[in-house]
């Protein structure tokens, strides 16, 4: 087999490895990625009340208004943009090999670099899978007598006011959120995951390569989170909320 056979294998085992992690996560973890969508785009009404107190209390209304159908509202929409959305551990490793020089270690600004790459790539596929789930969020927490709408049609809502642009609202958002998270996890994640390679087969066993992700993640992820949120404030796009924010910096005035 001849290196660049062999390279294209790699790529498209990388790619399915990638999507068929994504899939399992997203199935495993959608429940808390609702609730957290719909605390982070609707925390205070015009009156100046809380809609939902707490994470699990909010859960718990979605529940008692649409049943487990709101509860999984806009899963269909992730399921579909997973694949494409992470390939951001495709091209960050694709990144991370072409910055490496010979007999030299990486260098932390690289691998930031890399992961730089990899947000930016991420951000194209997650700016309009998250603006369709947010809108359906949006859509399934107004009110019992709300009807639960289609991806498609608030799809197609967006693109009939503002054109194919209108599926990127909050671009510009969702770029410093992915790449602020990915500049700060991929290298974490190598630094923690290199802690523990073995001097002998140099091999990182499961479960520490495990318990690294975890950790990366939730560390960018809390440091994330205020970019999160102000991305997730500008698309939600309800006029019944304080949300109708001119671009990120007027939102983190009034977050």
């Amino acid at each position: 087999m001849s290196s660049k056979t062999e390279q294209n294998f790699l790529l498209k085992e990388q790619i399915i490895n990638a999507s068929s992690t994504g899939l399992i996560g997203i199935s495993c973890m959608y429940l808390l990625n609702l609730m957290r969508f719909t605390l982070q785009s609707k925390p205070v009404t015009i009156d100046k009340e809380r809609t939902y107190k707490k994470l699990f209390n909010c859960g718990r209304e979605i529940f008692g208004r649409h049943g487990l159908r709101g509860l999984y509202n806009g899963f269909t929409v992730n399921a579909f943009f997973i694949a494409p959305e992470t390939i951001k551990l495709v091209v960050n490793d694709y990144l991370c090999a072409k910055l490496q020089t010979k007999d030299e270690p990486l260098s932390l600004y690289r691998r930031m670099l890399a992961g730089a790459g990899a947000g930016t790539c991420q951000s194209i596929v997650t700016v309009p899978m998250e603006l369709l789930i947010i809108r359906k969020i949006t859509n399934t927490g107004s009110g019992i007598d709300i009807e639960i709408k289609s991806a498609w049609h608030h799809a197609m809502k967006a693109i009939r006011q503002k054109g194919f642009l209108g599926l990127y609202k909050g671009a510009v958002a969702t770029w410093n959120r992915d790449v602020f998270f990915s500049v700060i996890y991929f290298p974490l994640f190598a630094y923690l995951n290199n802690r523990g390679r073995s001097l002998e087969t140099d091999k990182v066993p499961f479960y520490h390569t495990l318990m690294s992700g975890v950790c990366a993640a939730a560390i960018s992820g809390y440091v994330a989170t205020p970019l999160d949120v102000i991305k997730t404030r500008i698309q939600s796009g309800d006029p019944k909320f304080k949300n109708a924010y001119n671009g990120v910096i007027d939102c983190a005035k009034y977050v």
